[in-house]
Formats: structure tokens, sequence, C-alpha cells
């Protein structure tokens, strides 16, 4: 469902007409369970949102950080971060994104918190 505007501007109709491609990648991510327990169930996602990316950036890098997780989990190897460079025009303004890619829930719930679009 496109954003309701007045008059669109190029950008926004560039980005209405691509919504249906960006919910899907949201749902395909959503849907990637990624539990802070679990190591191996991140890498998963961080290795197909890298995947997305990959046409887009030649600078892709996964870094995997050793430390202590939780008090309730305990010392835990956290799963990767994921690391991805643009480049751009010299000189021009750089931005920085920040993310996580586990959620609370453990593994088999995401069944019970779907994407919902209203």
């Amino acid at each position: 469902m496109p954003m309701p505007t007045r008059s669109q501007s190029p950008l926004l109709r560039a980005l209405n007409a691509q919504l249906p491609e960006m919910v899907s990648t949201l749902r395909r991510y959503v849907e990637q369970e990624s539990p802070s327990g679990s190591p191996d169930a991140i890498a998963s996602l961080v290795s197909l949102i890298a995947s997305d990316f990959a046409p887009l950036s030649p600078r892709i890098r996964q870094h995997h950080l050793r430390g202590h997780g939780p008090a309730y989990l305990g010392p835990a190897l956290f799963g990767p971060t994921l690391q991805i460079d643009f480049t751009g025009p010299r000189r021009s303004p750089r931005l920085l994104l920040l993310g996580h890619t586990d959620t609370v829930y453990p593994l088999g719930h995401v069944i019970n918190y779907a994407l919902a679009r209203t």
C-alpha cells in the first residue's frame, strides 16, 4: 500500500514502487529466528543479510567476537556482527547505521510474533 501524499516526489514514487520488495525482504529477516543465546542462528541471519547486500557493496565483512553474554547465559561466543561499507563520492558526508540481529525470543517462537502489515 503506497504512502498517501498530495504530490509525490520522484524519490517517494520510487520507494513506493519498491515497497512490496522491501516488505518481503523484511519478512524474510523477521522469520529468520536469531535468539541471543544461539550464535548459529544469528550467523544464519547475518549471512542472509550479507548475501542480500552483496550486489550493492564489495566490502562486506563478518566479525566474530568472543566474550561473556548475559549472566544467565554464562560465557558465550556471540554470533557474528556484520560490517557493510559503501563507497561514495570523495569528501561526501558519511553515514553510520547500527542495528542488531539477535532477538530475545527462543527458537520456535517466531510463529507467535509474525510480521503484521497495517
